[in-house]
């Protein structure tokens, strides 16, 4: 199965190792521009091209080139070549092995991307983060980029790159998640495209994936049949590295079909272009097939000349597969020489390169979605208490207003008969009616006070209790595990699992006391909490701006608590309901009022419908602004967004 992966990324090297080969005329071309242009945008697209000719023969100047390249974009704005730079520069470091400053580089280019409403180049960000996952088996993360970047495509009639993003779908279905019908499905919407644009290479790549699907499901007629389909274009196209890549996957198919003396022709055919090539990985790769057909055979000499050949080289590249199956191989050929010393070294050599499973990778991930939802759970059972708190409120205010207007009918009846006692009467109903309202703000800032403080206490409990405690644990559990010195690999992955499992759990625990009461509340104000709010949601599925405006001191802390609690209750209804990607959070304070306008390009929805304005927990948010005297105007309709605006009086 890992035949496919190697395959793929000795196409993308040998396209990027293309792209990146010097032009010594070029590059004399573009330094004398640099010299001479005075414009930072040009020299700003210079440095990128210079970038692009070095980065395959003198990394440390490409590199110094992209980083001057990036300081005069930003300078002068030059948001499409600063989202260029980033992104190959970041898939330069991926090549490089380094994985964080990649993911880095291209996450920039991608919000840039976005910025500037770059569709195109966004997908080819997205495609290039997926590339990272993929390389490091987090299948799961490669196909949210891969799909995120097709739905992109589509939506911009981009067929040939939609087409791309179908073949690392299907990719990663066939190669990671383990279904091959979806492979299968996707890698035939993308033979669809490039026959609709008459792509004959790329028709060649979606016939050798189905080729290797089917040889997977052990359907050897139909591998053979899509690997001469794609083969047939690859002749036509004169394209070598490829042909011999499908020279091999044949010699596999025969291979694992339990025809060897079928497959080798086509594995020499395979070594000879790749010789020729000077593609070491894939001569490796051919030195072990070869030798593994001659070890069917049992010429043991020859498959065990083949195997040194094999490792040797993959030695010299850290070609980490081409030595875990030169290994294997090497134990099987002194096992069945009865050397049993040798054939234990080996197989330890071989067991040192054994990649993980893809089982454990994904019990990994089936535990992180597991843990999201539990916590999805709780934070639905905490609303729920709060919809009761806030029922149980309401049927107080009913009363109250009942007793309310029966006072004030009594009044009204004995005016009529009695006018200056009516007088009297009516100075009492105001004394009462002011009464009623202070005991009704008592009641709801007492409810709200009570509401935060226990907040406060469960996050503090939940910190100080729970989280030191699994800290403790952790603690004791590496503490442990260093005494015991396990030398069992099972039972090390067993134990590295569970010290990941407490760590999450620790995660978890500081995630939901931080969402009970931030502490950046209430040690640095409104303005920080809601900047460390905002930025701790993912901005792939909402953008948000936040702009503070006349906010240089603090407010009273109930005011501080109300709004951000609010703004908190309106994003989070954003998220859950809305459909939205962008939202824009204004707070200004003009004189001795605060006002709060929060905009979304959702779905809206219609105001006049009781059941799903009180649905979404708008009436938690009025219930709060009232309490600061304040007032909440609700703009929205179905397809057109939706408008909260809040003011407050400081007085």
């Amino acid at each position: 199965m890992h035949k496919l992966k190697f395959a793929l990324v000795l196409l993308l090297s040998f396209l990027l190792s293309n792209a990146f080969a010097q032009d010594k005329v070029r590059v004399d071309s573009l330094v004398k521009v640099l010299k001479t242009t005075k414009q930072d945008t040009v020299k700003a697209k210079v440095y990128y091209n210079l970038m692009m000719e070095y980065v395959d023969a003198d990394s440390a100047l490409a590199i110094k080139y992209a980083n001057s390249g990036m300081a005069l974009a930003l300078k002068s704005h030059a948001d499409k070549i600063l989202g260029n730079i980033q992104n190959n520069l970041g898939t330069f470091y991926n090549f490089r092995g380094e994985r964080r400053i990649s993911d880095s580089l291209i996450n920039l280019a991608l919000s840039t991307r976005l910025r500037i409403k770059d569709s195109l180049g966004a997908a080819y960000s997205l495609m290039n983060l997926g590339h990272n996952n993929y390389d490091q088996n987090s299948y799961v993360n490669a196909l949210r980029f891969y799909t995120e970047a097709a739905r992109i495509r589509a939506k911009i009639n981009d067929k040939k790159g939609l087409a791309g993003s179908y073949i690392w779908i299907g990719n990663v279905y066939y190669e990671g998640i383990i279904n091959y019908p979806r492979a299968l499905e996707y890698h035939g919407k993308a033979l669809e495209i490039y026959k609709e644009l008459n792509d004959e290479l790329g028709q060649s790549y979606a016939y050798s994936n189905m080729a290797n699907v089917y040889m997977e499901q052990k359907d050897y007629d139909r591998s053979l049949k899509y690997n001469l389909a794609s083969l047939k274009l690859k002749l036509k196209l004169n394209n070598v590295r490829g042909i011999g890549v499908l020279y091999n996957n044949i010699g596999n198919m025969y291979f694992y079909s339990g025809k060897p003396d079928k497959a080798l022709p086509y594995y020499y055919k395979s070594l000879e272009i790749r010789k020729s090539q000077d593609d070491k990985i894939g001569v490796a790769t051919s030195y072990v097939n070869i030798g593994n057909v001659y070890l069917d055979k049992n010429d043991l000499a020859k498959a065990q000349d083949l195997m040194l050949k094999a490792i040797a080289i993959s030695k010299e590249l850290n070609f980490k597969v081409g030595l875990r199956d030169g290994y294997l191989s090497l134990f099987t050929i002194y096992n069945r020489k009865k050397d049993y010393p040798k054939a234990i070294e080996y197989f330890k050599l071989h067991t040192d390169y054994k990649d993980s499973t893809m089982n454990e990778a994904s019990a990994k991930q089936i535990a992180e979605i597991q843990t999201k939802y539990e916590t999805e759970k709780k934070e639905e059972r905490i609303n729920l208490l709060n919809k009761q708190t806030l029922i149980q409120q309401l049927k107080i205010d009913k009363r109250n207003t009942t007793i309310f207007i029966i006072c004030c009918i009594f009044i009204v009846f004995a005016a009529f008969a009695y006018l200056f006692y009516n007088r009297y009467r009516l100075k009492q109903a105001a004394i009462l009616q002011a009464e009623v309202m202070r005991q009704q703000d008592m009641a709801t800032k007492s409810i709200i006070e009570a509401e935060e403080n226990e907040r406060r206490r469960i996050a503090g409990d939940l910190h100080d209790g729970v989280g030191q405690l699994l800290s403790a644990t952790r603690m004791n559990f590496d503490t442990l595990l260093e005494r015991l010195n396990i030398a069992d690999t099972e039972t090390r992955e067993l134990a590295d699992k569970t010290m990941a499992m407490v760590d999450e759990s620790c995660k978890e625990v500081r995630t939901i006391a931080h969402q009970m009461m931030p502490n950046v509340l209430l040690k640095l104000g409104l303005t920080s909490a809601l900047r460390d709010f905002v930025n701790k949601i993912d901005s792939h599925r909402l953008k948000i701006v936040l702009d503070v405006a006349g906010l240089a001191n603090r407010l009273d802390s109930s005011i501080e608590i109300v709004l951000y609690r609010v703004i908190q209750e309106t994003v989070n209804n954003v998220i859950k309901h809305a459909k939205a990607s962008l939202l824009d959070i204004q707070l200004q304070m003009e004189g001795d009022e605060v006002s709060v306008t929060i905009e979304d390009n959702g779905r809206g929805f219609d105001t006049s419908d009781k059941e799903k304005f009180e649905g979404i927990g708008l009436k938690n948010i009025i219930t709060r602004v009232e309490y600061l005297k304040g007032t909440v105007d609700i703009s929205s309709s179905p397809g057109k967004g939706t408008l909260v605006a809040i003011l407050i009086p400081l007085n």
